[in-house]
């Protein structure tokens, strides 16, 4: 996480785990002639393996107050098992220092998620515990795997007492609410334990883990964060949040007590830009580790004019890919121009990695059909190792080797090129898979094609009728509104007959608007012809008890972006 100028604005990453890989140095192969400001052709001696699977953000910094988040989320985990995702990341669950507020990463109680009236709120910022478990209920139903955001460098929120290892008084003294991991002030720097340790973020009270308390209370104990949060939760991974301040160590330490995949926010001294710094840090925790170098290798090849950068700038995708997660916007970072992002996709998905996306720019930014189109290709062409065989200023082809393989061109100048090029593929026909151009194109007996891809945009090449990619929009999402005053205390709670609406379920907890309207959104598959559905009152941040009375309401052939608003039967 970066410091930003807005309070607590600073937030988090994750994907799937695997194991380490090493791989031998870079081979030049054979620049191509008489061309000017062309790098040579490079192999990437790296091997994707069982490395497919495509990670999703499920949060943004300013995400809505008022506690439906996990409700939102719910709402799309059938949604994106259906079209190729299969793990979310999600933010930190537990309450924070600046209570409705807190998008989390200002830990006070670690184990309230919504269930004690602390800090000025009942609720967090995303919901109820019970919201919290039924959301990764739903995930998991749905095939997904559910990663938690942890934030064990500092905590935020505790109250002034005098401090012995300082001489005055600091905001150490932490009794939450739960009864669970209270802290004093020798469970900071400085202790007697450690004075210091890597860095201190902002001005927040930074955690001593050479104390055995601070130990127990994150991961050796019985009743600590690692084993609750897995055994009693069931998060199946974790997010490491800003491991800058602390020996990656203690990331190991962490998922030895509580195993499942895990990936690192570590920026290092060169702020990201160094896969040395990276791969030092992935030795001490075992663990993956967001590629910064990918990403603002990216940035600086879309936003400097030059392509060339995608084949020199070192990234952990190209050294270590099994331990690197690349992304291309997240919480704390949107530096790619958003003109450029879906080109910055098109490279994380056509190449070696797990690649992780961010929700706005899956759910609102760009074109979500073609995003979808990005995840099949990645789970359906991208394997193999990776050749780069041609790049300049505007240019970019690569291909990936592998079963079936294929082979990307990214376009970043004002009209269509089109290249020549030697693939593994003889006498085939070869497909655009991005569905960029229309025109097949077939290589000779050497392998040699001539492919092309229009101004700003990419295409991305494969053997023609190896597999049928899905054609048009895979999903779409409606708002579902009613009109219903309740009690305090109380809401309404949507369920319906998909897995968006909990199949009759207990529901979703709508959100409230101002005169009594209720809303929830979901998304369904394209090939939805209709949705049945009612309301159910329920107490705020737990679940639907009393159904609605009357016929179910029903919506024949769903628009996607579309509203349905309709009348309250009755019944409570």
């Amino acid at each position: 996480m970066k410091i930003k100028s807005m309070l607590f604005k600073y937030m988090f990453l994750i994907s799937i785990a695997l194991t380490q890989y090493s791989c031998s140095q870079e081979e030049i192969i054979t620049p191509p002639d008489n061309q000017e400001n062309i790098v040579p052709v490079v192999k990437i001696n790296t091997k994707r393996g069982n490395t497919k699977g495509v990670m999703m953000q499920a949060f943004y910094w300013d995400v809505p107050m008022g506690g439906n988040w996990w409700g939102t989320i719910q709402g799309k985990v059938s949604s994106w098992a259906n079209v190729g995702i299969t793990a979310l990341w999600m933010p930190p669950a537990s309450k924070g220092e600046s209570g409705p507020y807190s998008v989390g990463y200002d830990p006070f109680d670690y184990f309230d998620f919504g269930d004690f009236n602390q800090k000025g709120t009942l609720e967090t910022r995303y919901g109820s515990k019970a919201e919290l478990q039924s959301c990764i209920n739903a995930a998991h139903n749905a095939g997904l795997k559910v990663y938690a955001d942890i934030v064990m460098n500092h905590n935020g929120g505790g109250s002034a007492q005098n401090n012995p290892n300082t001489g005055g008084s600091t905001n150490t003294y932490f009794q939450p609410a739960s009864g669970i991991f209270p802290r004093g002030y020798n469970d900071f720097h400085p202790s007697t334990y450690a004075n210091a340790d890597a860095k201190v973020f902002a001005s927040y009270p930074d955690l001593c883990h050479k104390n055995p308390w601070v130990s127990g209370g994150l991961w050796s104990n019985t009743n600590s964060v690692a084993q609750y949060y897995k055994n009693v939760l069931g998060f199946d991974g974790w997010r490491f949040d800003w491991v800058d301040g602390f020996s990656p160590s203690y990331v190991k330490n962490f998922v030895d007590a509580a195993p499942g995949f895990a990936v690192t926010e570590y920026w290092g001294p060169s702020n990201g830009t160094s896969v040395n710094e990276l791969q030092a840090c992935i030795n001490s925790s075992g663990q993956s580790s967001f590629d910064f170098p990918c990403m603002f290798g990216m940035k600086n090849a879309f936003t400097n004019n030059n392509l060339a950068l995608l084949s020199t700038t070192e990234m952990l995708c190209k050294s270590n890919p099994l331990k690197a997660v690349t992304f291309v916007t997240n919480h704390d970072i949107n530096d790619i121009p958003d003109n450029k992002k879906l080109q910055a996709y098109a490279f994380i998905m056509a190449h070696e990695g797990t690649p992780c996306l961010f929700y706005t720019d899956y759910e609102t930014l760009l074109d979500k059909t073609k995003m979808n189109n990005l995840i099949w290709i990645n789970k359906n062409l991208a394997d193999g190792k990776t050749t780069v065989i041609y790049a300049d200023n505007d240019e970019y082809i690569a291909q990936m080797d592998g079963d079936p393989g294929l082979l990307i061109y990214i376009n970043n100048s004002g009209s269509t090129q089109t290249r020549t090029v030697t693939t593994k593929w003889n006498n085939t026909s070869l497909h655009d898979f991005a569905n960029n151009t229309a025109s097949n194109s077939s290589s000779n007996s050497s392998g040699v094609v001539t492919i092309s891809a229009p101004a700003n945009n990419y295409t991305i090449w494969s053997s023609d009728g190896t597999v049928t990619p899905p054609t048009g929009t895979t999903t779409k999402t409606i708002v579902l509104r009613m009109l219903k005053d309740v009690s305090n205390g109380n809401s309404l709670f949507f369920s319906g007959d998909n897995a968006a609406l909990t199949n009759w379920g207990n529901g979703i907890q709508g959100g409230w608007n101002a005169g009594s309207y209720w809303t929830v959104t979901i998304t369904v598959p394209s090939t939805t012809a209709s949705i049945n559905w009612k309301v159910r009152k329920g107490s705020t941040g737990g679940s639907g008890t009393i159904w609605e009375s009357g016929s179910n309401h029903v919506i024949n052939n769903p628009v996607d972006g579309t509203t349905y608003t309709d009348t309250f039967n009755g019944g409570f």
